[in-house]
């Protein structure tokens, strides 16, 4: 039978050189009248986790036991991906990616009734301390020169993922009574501006890439897809008579495997981009020279030489090869048309609900954190705004504009007097 309060176990250290430290086993009572325990190194330590332990108990918080000895990885496999079966099969095969070579090796093997804060805080530290070429993206090699720590932007995604996945956990199945994701610092994220490649760089890209995807880089340049949507597009998309590009569905090719997918990246993602004539006269020249084919039971316009899907690495080298060539930093490929596409946008003085929308983000704070540093300033707009309305309040005895040009064309010298 449980004790009704809790009480602390003792255990000296039985290293025969002295040099070991005491434990302290701390017992508790839950909310169901089972036994809990935890074991510290400080007696305080211990007295603080059975009061705490014994308020929970008192407000009826309790830990789900069917949980108990259950690891971090065997909980992401059963319940967290289980719960985003819906998502884009993109999606999910880049949660498990993320987990299998930085996640996993880190946190996985811990139980989850056991995960605590300084877990996690190590966890993290490990990752900012992480070479960047063990990212390994499939399997690919990374060159010397591009090899590093893991961003910081990337050990973000890390935290988010197994926060996610920790406070589900704790508020759903109730195997955590701690929140373990309190106070946990992270590298510092950099202040990152897109790479916007100037107009000749574009027309470099175009008259170097190969002839049969030339057309596929001026559709990116000129209505901003990203590169799954362009790839997964059909002529059936086209829509001729209001000249307009249906971006509908996507495609994923990674190692040559083809995937359709009609789950679009956000729900802002299915739109309808306007284009003009002289594009579609290039797009119907392109189906021309290279007909659609069926794959999958879907038309696609963009494809290899072996009239197979184009897949990501292939496309993504041939275009990194004409961006070094233009000094481009690495990092980036064919989303710089989309860039160039979104800036062209924002010069035209487009508003930033109309950017969002034509690109297909979630919501505006992601392209104002993209391309915010693209948009003017107001600054003179707004001053003359205040002066034209308070600007005679603030300074009454500053004479206007129209007073100066009245004083330059009057003889000062010979005014009448006053009498």
């Amino acid at each position: 039978m449980a004790r009704a309060r809790g009480y602390i176990r003792t255990r000296p250290s039985t290293r025969k050189d002295g040099k070991g430290r005491t434990s302290y086993q701390a017992w508790a009572v839950d909310a169901h009248g089972g036994e809990i325990s935890e074991t510290f190194y400080d007696e305080d330590e211990a007295n603080a986790w059975i009061t705490k332990m014994d308020d929970l108990r008192l407000r009826g918080v309790y830990r789900n036991r069917s949980f108990d000895n259950m690891t971090l990885e065997k909980y992401f496999r059963d319940f967290y991906l289980v719960r985003r079966e819906l998502l884009a099969p993109g999606t999910l095969r880049d949660l498990d990616r993320h987990f299998a070579l930085h996640i996993g090796p880190t946190v996985g093997h811990l139980t989850v009734e056991r995960f605590r804060q300084i877990d996690f805080q190590r966890a993290v530290n490990r990752w900012s301390k992480t070479p960047k070429w063990s990212q390994g993206v499939m399997g690919a090699k990374v060159k010397k020169e591009n090899r590093g720590f893991l961003a910081p932007s990337y050990v973000h995604k890390l935290y988010v993922i197994t926060r996610d996945m920790v406070t589900e956990a704790r508020v759903l199945d109730k195997a955590l009574l701690e929140d373990p994701c309190v106070r946990i610092k992270l590298p510092t994220l950099g202040k990152e501006e897109v790479v916007i490649p100037k107009i000749s760089d574009v027309g470099y890209i175009f008259d170097e890439i190969a002839d049969r995807y030339r057309v596929a880089a001026k559709l990116c340049a000129a209505a901003g897809p990203r590169r799954g949507e362009l790839f997964g597009l059909g002529p059936e998309q086209i829509d001729r008579d209001n000249m307009r590009v249906n971006i509908e569905r996507q495609m994923n090719c990674p190692s040559g495997k083809l995937s359709f997918s009609e789950f679009l990246k956000t729900s802002k993602a299915y739109r309808s981009i306007p284009i003009d004539q002289p594009m579609l006269d290039e797009i119907d020249e392109h189906m021309e020279r290279w007909p659609p084919i069926k794959v999958d039971g879907k038309w696609i316009m963009f494809y290899n030489r072996r009239n197979q899907p184009v897949r990501d690495q292939v496309i993504t080298k041939a275009i990194r090869r004409i961006l070094d060539e233009l000094n481009i930093p690495p990092g980036i490929a064919w989303h710089i048309l989309r860039h160039f596409y979104a800036s062209m946008l924002i010069n035209s003085s487009l508003s930033i609900v109309a950017v969002q929308n034509m690109l297909g983000h979630a919501d505006h704070n992601t392209t104002l954190k993209l391309y915010g540093h693209l948009w003017e300033t107001d600054d003179d707009a707004v001053r003359q705004a205040v002066n034209s309305q308070i600007g005679h309040l603030i300074r009454p005895t500053a004479p206007s504009a129209a007073d100066l040009v009245l004083t330059d064309a009057v003889d000062l010298e010979n005014l009448p007097s006053a009498s």
